[in-house]
């Protein structure tokens, strides 16, 4: 597991803009790109991502789809792919425990309550590659030596 990882791109590191994931997790159940977000508003599903219902401070335009963008700038940069990209949001903001939105080249799209994450990592999402265990230890290798923190 690493926290606040550097996922900046050459675009945003260009405009001297700095991108981060919280945490990824690497398990067998799969390699995760997981974002913590409270905008203070419940959200629902729409068009393959995430919308608020009603006003939402800070809510960025399509958050899963940009998460899943950061985890494929820091595995071009790493050698690794990510299979699982998941926005955790607070218990009372999302309608479902679970609910996979959707895919973005090959990265399952998740928003996830926050007291079901230890079930998710555990359990992976139906569908989605699960490392076996000489690949678990290469990917660890990888990130090992490639991820740059925030």
């Amino acid at each position: 597991m690493w926290h606040d990882v550097d996922a900046t791109g050459r675009s945003a590191a260009a405009a001297g803009l700095v991108e981060k994931i919280d945490h990824v997790v690497l398990g067998p159940a799969g390699l995760f790109a997981i974002q913590s977000e409270d905008w203070a508003a419940p959200v629902r599903v729409r068009r393959g991502d995430l919308v608020p219902d009603g006003e939402a401070s800070g809510f960025e335009r399509q958050p899963l789809h940009e998460l899943a963008g950061r985890a494929r700038t820091l595995g071009r940069a790493t050698g690794v792919k990510f299979t699982v990209a998941v926005l955790v949001l607070p218990d009372d903001d999302l309608e479902q425990a679970i609910s996979v939105v959707g895919r973005s080249r090959g990265v399952a799209l998740v928003a996830a309550r926050s007291s079901v994450l230890p079930h998710l990592l555990r359990t992976g999402v139906a569908d989605t590659p699960r490392p076996d265990g000489t690949m678990l230890f290469e990917l660890r290798t990888r990130l090992q030596q490639g991820v740059r923190f925030v």
